[in-house]
């Protein structure tokens, strides 16, 4: 069976949010402008892999304010209901 390919969404970061529920718990809540779109928002969390939460937090950190655009890749087949998970960041946009 085919593995279903990520969806790459390309913007501009409107802002990001940093929080937390207790150990290993927290999670990044990145808003994004997205290209040919309207804005959107997409959540990280600490649990996935401590190290990439890190450096993706530092990377968007940097995008934010240098106004760079990135791309944001969001695993396929996720629930409609819930804001969206991201398993990874490109700086520059690709």
């Amino acid at each position: 069976m085919a593995s279903v390919p990520p969806i790459l969404v390309t913007g501009t970061i409107n802002s990001l949010e940093i929080s937390g529920f207790g150990p290993n718990s927290s999670e990044l809540v990145i808003s994004i402008a997205v290209t040919g779109s309207g804005n959107a928002a997409y959540v990280m969390e600490f649990d996935a892999v401590p190290q990439m939460f890190a450096a993706a937090t530092t990377m968007l950190t940097a995008a934010y304010h240098a106004k760079v655009p990135v791309t944001l890749v969001v695993p396929s087949g996720q629930p409609a209901t819930a804001t969206p998970k991201i398993s990874g960041v490109n700086v520059p946009a690709i």
